[in-house]
């Protein structure tokens, strides 16, 4: 009975320190109404997931995924401190674990093209990492980010629907 009792209390010791070193990350989510086919007089919506869907290849594409990566996006750090980078740049912090001073020593030397594109590769996977979309029978998309800050999960939760919508005005006919 006491080594039951040992080997649940070690178990449970190791998984509070283990989850206790894990950052803490906060979601954002964007919920976008499909505009298709609405009867107003007669206030009765036909929303399909049919109407959703493409909308979520859109959001998956690699040409808004690339246009989402090298967005500039503005962290507060506290202490009145806040910094603004790419996702490909903050893909350089992520990896010196937010070490701010390496980050910048890293981002000031000249890059190649080699380099840009690996940053870049970087923060597209981090990106897809963060972001979900989910279409609803109900013609509902849902955009949810999850971040290590609150600020970046919202900035990238917020690109995706100006993403979409400046997608909905150049193929609106």
């Amino acid at each position: 009975l006491f080594r039951s009792a040992g080997c649940t209390l070690l178990t449970t010791i190791a998984a509070y320190s283990h989850a206790a070193m894990q950052p803490k990350l906060y979601t954002a989510e964007a919920q976008v109404f499909s505009v298709g086919d609405v009867d107003y007089l007669s206030l009765q919506e036909r929303l399909t997931t049919a109407q959703v869907a493409p909308f979520v290849a859109v959001l998956e594409s690699l040409p808004l995924t690339r246009r989402m990566v090298h967005k500039t996006y503005t962290i507060d750090l506290g202490d009145s401190l806040s910094v603004s980078y790419s996702l490909a740049d903050w893909s350089v912090l992520r990896r010196v674990e937010w070490n701010m001073e390496k980050a910048v020593e890293l981002l000031a030397q000249p890059s190649e093209p080699t380099a840009d594109r690996q940053r870049e590769a970087g923060g597209m996977g981090w990106l897809r990492s963060m972001a979900e979309f989910e279409h609803g029978k109900d013609g509902v998309l849902t955009i949810r980010s999850e971040a290590e800050f609150p600020d970046l999960a919202a900035q990238i939760a917020n690109g995706y629907v100006e993403e979409l919508g400046a997608y909905q005005l150049q193929t609106s006919t």
